[in-house]
């Protein structure tokens, strides 16, 4: 697993959607008002019509997508646990930036698309 950390409002979900668009991974997410506002964002600002499907994550929702990346992280532990998850800790693989960008961000010329 691995983590983008941004401010609020700075392309966290933009960037996402056009990952999820390029790479076929739907996207978890935390209520169905998120969901159409990935999918309105996606159609309206992008020009995305087959956006992978995005989801309200739940464990049988993720389970059947298999891999999926999760939007709003933060508010998708609050929907699933309940509560106020108030701090987080995780492990990184380290490998995320020559692996997994590399792989699905770049084209074969090594350049980004």
């Amino acid at each position: 697993m691995n983590f983008l950390y941004q401010q609020r409002g700075t392309g966290k979900t933009s960037n996402l959607i056009k990952l999820s668009n390029s790479t076929g991974i739907p996207i978890a997410t935390y209520g169905i008002t998120a969901v159409a506002n990935i999918k309105d964002k996606a159609k309206h600002e992008f020009g995305i019509e087959n956006l992978p499907e995005p989801f309200v994550a739940s464990k049988e929702a993720c389970t059947a997508a298999g891999e999926y990346f999760i939007d709003e992280g933060g508010y998708v532990l609050k929907h699933l646990l309940g509560g106020e998850p108030l701090l987080i800790t995780a492990s990184d693989s380290c490998d995320f930036v020559e692996g997994f960008i590399g792989k699905y961000l770049c084209n074969r010329k090594g350049t980004k698309q």
